[in-house]
């Protein structure tokens, strides 16, 4: 089921074949934040947080947990947030900032990815508030300004 994100109307929206979602900002393009679909959640959720959170670090890289904490969406969602360091050598590339949604037996994940120093704390409360906004899409179709759209659409 596809999520919808209340972003702002300048953000760049790119639903993916892959059915994820790519967004940014024009005030900050080289921060990137890709959403999924909700799915069904797997027996070991803890196992599955750790396996999406690495799958995109890239070769020769590692990832380092700066801080984890519990939050909740709008909608009463349990929310995971990761703040994240990828590091190739010991030298910071991009910082990551991770949110794992959860819905009933549903979850999604929203991975922000920034080069080191661009994710700047007011930039990762507007984008925390976005996701914060997350909802489900229950009818299949964009409405008004939620124009933040993951998943594939219904044939």
């Amino acid at each position: 089921m596809r999520i919808l994100l209340k972003v702002p109307p300048t953000w760049y929206v790119e639903p993916l074949r892959s059915g994820l979602t790519h967004y940014r900002t024009p005030d900050a393009p080289a921060v990137r934040m890709l959403v999924s679909a909700l799915v069904p959640l797997p027996t070991d959720v803890s196992a599955w947080r750790v396996r999406e959170l690495h799958a995109l670090v890239p070769d020769e890289c590692e990832l380092v947990i700066a801080a984890e904490r519990k939050a909740f969406s709008n909608q009463g969602w349990p929310m995971r947030v990761i703040d994240a360091e990828c590091r190739r050598r010991g030298d910071v590339l991009e910082n990551w900032l991770a949110v794992f949604l959860q819905a009933g037996h549903l979850g999604a994940i929203a991975l922000v990815r920034a080069p080191r120093g661009d994710l700047q704390p007011e930039l990762r409360r507007e984008i925390l508030g976005i996701l914060a906004s997350a909802q489900p899409d229950t009818a299949w179709r964009p409405s008004g300004v939620w124009g933040g759209l993951a998943g594939k659409a219904r044939a």
